[in-house]
């Protein structure tokens, strides 16, 4: 192959693998509010701060990032119909946080709020954790059913290295396997 032409090829090659590999963002929907279905998250704040609170959040409908412009509690806009939505459901307090993820498929109506919910977070051992989440309509009738989640507590960290950058830690998972 000519040189002149090795690094354009060996580019283009490059920018089409990584536009394969990148996940896409949600695109809401061009529909009015009310001819739409809307999802949102929920908190279980506690008051004592040594309690960990539970946040139960969308990550992604029908495959497409929704966390990247909304938090627990932002208001998702969806076509009715058909849909598969991904959720998280993180635990944190001052010390800790762990997290675990589910899937539900729901059939959405115009018009209607969706709330994500999760019962109260069990543990398993140290540092692995239980719950069930499931999306609920506005009048508090669950439109999915309960799906199992498993949270585990993040233990990784970060170290300074002298003279500058970090070292990686990864966190461990005490979860028994399944």
């Amino acid at each position: 192959m000519n040189r002149s032409l090795a690094f354009p090829a060996l580019a283009a090659a490059a920018f089409a693998l990584a536009a394969c590999s990148s996940e896409k963002d949600y695109a809401y929907p061009t529909l009015a509010p009310e001819a739409a279905a809307t999802v949102t998250g929920t908190r279980y704040k506690i008051a004592d701060s040594s309690v960990p609170d539970t946040r139960v959040y969308l990550t992604k409908l029908d495959g497409a990032f929704t966390l990247r412009t909304n938090s627990w509690d932002g208001r998702t806009l969806v076509a009715p119909g058909p849909h598969t939505l991904d959720f998280g459901v993180s635990q944190k307090n001052l010390s800790a946080e762990s997290w675990g993820f589910g899937r539900i498929q729901a059939t959405l109506e115009a018009g209607k709020l969706y709330t994500l919910r999760a019962k109260p977070i069990e543990t398993v051992v140290r540092g692995c954790f239980v719950t069930q989440a499931w999306l609920e309509s506005d009048n508090g009738t669950a439109v999915s059913p309960p799906v199992p989640v498993m949270l585990g507590r993040y233990n990784g960290m970060e170290l300074p290295m002298a003279g500058g950058g970090f070292v990686t830690i990864p966190s461990t998972n005490a979860c028994p396997s399944s």
